[in-house]
């Protein structure tokens, strides 16, 4: 199982975004997604990791621009970075944010699903030249049809960190059905899953980071909330899908998520608006440094040659 990073925007969000990304990248993360972030600001060349990790941004990010100039600015981050972008799409059926539903619906026609050559071919005027980025769709409320959706257009699939362990089971078999539909193989290992993780030893400092009247994490919900894509009972929230605790503990939850769920390829650990940049840092540390081996020493995979049907 890899890590990744999704980083929103925060008051300090260029410095953030560099010492977050420059950090992943050494901890050998797979991802680093900025859905909110400008694509200018990857254009600097101080900005170009050192290994091969993928760099994601939210195709809305590109702003009410036609096709070509997508195309062009896509090419030239890509070219500052070195590296192959990768670009979010929000596949959502009942989000109530319209400008960036209409941005993402205008970006996705750029690009189809053809099931007899099993790659993404243009459909629009102008034409994305290979290699075309690649594609995540996350399920903006968590619908199965969202996924399924996703699915079936040959996207790269990322459950969102709001969905509850259960609910998140059920996404699974929603990118089956939509990939079978496509005549392709569902491959557990490019699935994604996100969620808001605090590794931190002293339980007074966690509990209030984490839980708190003031905890970024409940004011991330409480927008979610207010947005209609989680119910009104944060605190039931906070408990079902952050994890909090000590190296142990974490590595613990993870592999129970995992049981839960399912095989995956992925865990994104999530930095919502408000975190502090220091507790990030630490937590994503621990992730790869303790918590990590925890889990690869007492967990074996049973489909490690294998991938689902």
């Amino acid at each position: 199982m890899k890590l990744g990073y999704i980083g929103m925007p925060n008051g300090d969000s260029q410095f953030r975004t560099h010492e977050h990304l420059a950090l992943a990248d050494r901890l050998n993360f797979h991802l680093a997604y900025f859905p909110e972030t400008s694509p200018e600001y990857f254009a600097a060349p101080e900005r170009k990791p050192a290994s091969t990790m993928k760099i994601a941004l939210d195709a809305a990010a590109f702003g009410p621009l036609s096709p070509s100039e997508i195309e062009e600015a896509v090419r030239l981050v890509s070219d500052k970075l070195g590296a192959q972008l990768s670009l979010g799409i929000q596949m959502s059926s009942a989000t109530s944010d319209t400008k960036s539903k209409t941005r993402a619906q205008a970006f996705e026609t750029l690009f189809s699903y053809d099931p007899r050559v099993e790659q993404l071919i243009p459909v629009s005027h102008f034409p994305m030249k290979p290699p075309r980025p690649e594609i995540i769709g996350l399920p903006v409320t968590g619908a199965s049809s969202e996924a399924r959706l996703a699915a079936a257009r040959g996207y790269s699939p990322m459950t969102p960190s709001w969905l509850s362990d259960k609910d998140v089971a059920r996404v699974w078999p929603a990118i089956v059905n939509g990939a079978t539909s496509a005549v392709r193989r569902a491959q557990p290992s490019q699935w994604q899953v996100n969620r808001l993780i605090i590794v931190h030893d002293d339980d007074a400092t966690l509990n209030e980071y984490a839980y708190g009247a003031n905890s970024p994490y409940r004011r991330h919900f409480a927008r979610h909330a207010q947005h209609g894509l989680i119910d009104s009972d944060v605190d039931a929230h906070l408990n079902r899908v952050v994890i909090a605790g000590s190296a142990n503990k974490v590595a613990e939850e993870i592999l129970e998520l995992r049981e839960a769920v399912g095989e995956f390829g992925a865990l994104n650990i999530v930095d919502p608006i408000g975190t502090d940049p220091n507790m990030t840092k630490a937590t994503m540390l621990r992730l790869a440094q303790d918590v990590m081996p925890m889990i690869e020493k007492s967990y074996v995979s049973p489909l490690k040659n294998l991938e689902r049907t």
